[in-house]
Order: C-alpha cells, then structure tokens, then sequence
C-alpha cells in the first residue's frame, strides 16, 4: 500500500485548512482535546482521520472509496465553498448540479463519522460499501428503494427533499470531529449544521420547516436559529415555461436550474449557539482557527442546565 494513502481524513482536510494557520510551513489547526482537556497546535494532515479508514480488503481497488470521495464530492465541494467564502453580497446562487452535489456531500458525512462507523460493529464492510453505493450512484437512483442498501433511502430522501440556508458569522464557528451538529429537540433534527470555514457555514433544514415557511402556522418545534432567519430559495427554471405546478418541476428538471440563497449574518450569540450544537456534539475533539475566539462557547457549553 502506498504510504501517501495511508491517512484518511473523515473530516475533509481542505476544510480543515479553511481553519488553520501557517506554523513554520505547515498548515496547522489549534486542537482543543476534551478528553484529555488540552489545547495544542497539530498539522492538519495529522488530525480527524484514521490509517486506512476507507480501505476495501480483498478488492482489486482498496482506495476506489478514497479515490470517489475526491472526485464525486470533495473536490466539486471545495470548489463551490471557494467561491462562496470569497463572496462578499448577501446571496449567493448555485445550480440544481451543485446543490445535488451539496447534499450527497452532507449525506456522506453524516455515514463517514467515527460514531456511525461504530454503530456497524464488525460489519465495517457493509459500511464501507454504503458510502462506496452513495458516491457511485446518482441522486436519482438513492431515492429509489433498494433492498441491497435498505438503510440508505431514508438518509437520501430526508437530505434530497430538506433545503439549504447559509449563515455568515463575524466570530468564529469551530468544527467537531463529526464533521457536522444537529440541533435536536425533542427528538426532531431541526437542521444539519455544517461549518466549513471560521465564517461560513451551511444549515440543511428539515422538509418541515418548508411547509411552516410556505403555508405558516405552528413552528415544526422550537428553534432560535429558524425562528429567526428561516427562509427559502429563489428559484429560478430553465424549463419554466413547461412548469404549470410543483408536480411539472421534478419532470422537467435540468441541472443548470438555478437556486440563490441569501447570506444571513448571524449576531455573536447565534454563533455562540450553534458552536454549542458543535461542541455538545463532538466525540473527542474540536478545531479552531483561533482558541481565544472560542472562549465565550465553552463557557455557555459548560455551563449546568437549570
């Protein structure tokens, strides 16, 4: 096995990137370790991965997963967070390729985490071929049933039909060994939280909280985020003139159909809030940018329940 191959990251090394800083000339992150509750600087080629996480035994191509996640999501991702993270308006539009791309994104990440890996126990295998079956297939097909991956059509259905909202912070967000939080209540996930730079964030919204947006009445549950910056695409559809009613869009969707989003600039405590939802989330480890932007978090975190 290639040395070069061996460490594998299960949070996106140039995410991590986004967060760190230049020590000497390496590329490094501040580590904030809570089990042995210390904070250090680490290169990020040396943190949130695992020698051979993806690796396929007794396949003619051990890193085909190592090898997909780069080209089916990664590299396409980075490309679309590179040029929201350098945009400076309040909208920010993608087409309906980019979004799909997006959500198979937050869809592996939610399957390639430390804590679902374990919950396979010795059925790593049948894990490694459910990220492997999600990379492989169009997001078409995952919302189809398939009795070989039973377990997937719920994940995609519930990712492909939530939709997307963006939050920009003058603070710092952090990021958690997970890779993503949830806030939960009640046993309702109300949103995916992503960071993936110190600034920028996506949230990946419950298909709920749509019908709330479009037709009011009582809030799907509590949530101070929603509550306050919920708010839906503009679309906009090549195949428009063929659209009579929301049954036509899926017939006569094309992947240059286009979806803006505005840039919501959150206030210090909704980032306080949602580094929270990371840090209660988080296995291990959280990484910043900057420990000392991280303060007032940590001190709301530890802070008891009434």
């Amino acid at each position: 096995m290639a040395e070069t191959n061996k460490k594998q990251h299960y949070v996106q090394k140039a995410v991590l990137k986004k967060f760190s800083n230049h020590i000497g000339n390496q590329n490094c992150i501040t580590i904030l370790n809570l089990k042995q509750k210390k904070i250090y600087d680490k290169n990020i080629d040396d943190v949130f991965f695992e020698d051979w996480f993806y690796n396929l035994e007794n396949c003619d191509n051990e890193l085909i997963i190592e090898n997909a996640l780069k080209e089916k999501i990664e590299d396409p991702m980075s490309e679309i967070i590179n040029r929201l993270e350098q945009c400076c308006y309040t909208e920010f539009t993608i087409t309906r390729q980019e979004l799909e791309t997006i959500k198979k994104y937050i869809l592996v990440q939610l399957y390639r985490n430390k804590r679902n890996q374990l919950h396979y126990g010795n059925e790593t295998d049948k894990w490694k071929h459910e990220i492997l079956y999600i990379l492989q297939t169009p997001f078409d097909e995952l919302l189809k049933p398939n009795y070989q991956v039973p377990d997937i059509l719920n994940f995609a259905r519930g990712m492909y039909y939530s939709f997307m909202m963006i939050v920009r912070t003058m603070d710092e967000f952090c990021i958690n060994d997970m890779g993503y939080a949830t806030e939960n209540v009640w046993g309702f996930d109300n949103y995916i939280f992503f960071p993936f730079s110190p600034h920028y964030a996506l949230l990946q919204v419950s298909p709920e909280w749509k019908l709330y947006k479009l037709f009011g009445g009582v809030p799907p549950m509590c949530s101070p985020i929603l509550l306050k910056y919920l708010e839906l695409p503009r679309t906009y559809y090549v195949n428009r003139s063929k659209i009579i009613n929301n049954f036509d869009i899926w017939e006569n969707r094309d992947n240059n159909d286009e979806y803006t989003y505005k840039i919501f600039d959150i206030s210090s405590d909704d980032t306080q809030f949602l580094n929270t939802l990371t840090l209660n989330e988080t296995l291990n480890i959280i990484g910043v940018h900057d420990a000392n932007a991280l303060s007032d978090s940590i001190i709301e975190f530890q802070k008891p329940y009434p």
